[in-house]
């Protein structure tokens, strides 16, 4: 019987639905305190995950999850 690989699970923080990692954008504060765009998922430092959709990136900088993730 052959493994079943995992897949793993992210929250996006606008909607608050766990879905895909790869399905979802990753953004980054670095040590140095600069924020980015992750989209490799591999870059160091701080990250929160967000939807593709703009509506979602809105409701998390509305809400302040950025800034608290």
């Amino acid at each position: 019987m052959p493994k079943v690989k995992k897949i793993p699970q992210r929250q996006c923080v606008g909607c608050r639905e766990m879905k895909d990692k790869k399905s979802l954008l990753r953004v980054v504060k670095s040590p140095e305190g600069t924020v980015s765009l992750d989209f490799g998922g591999k870059k160091p430092g701080r990250g929160a995950y967000v939807c593709h959709d703009v509506e979602c990136l809105r409701r998390a900088r509305k809400s302040r999850a950025l800034e608290r993730a």
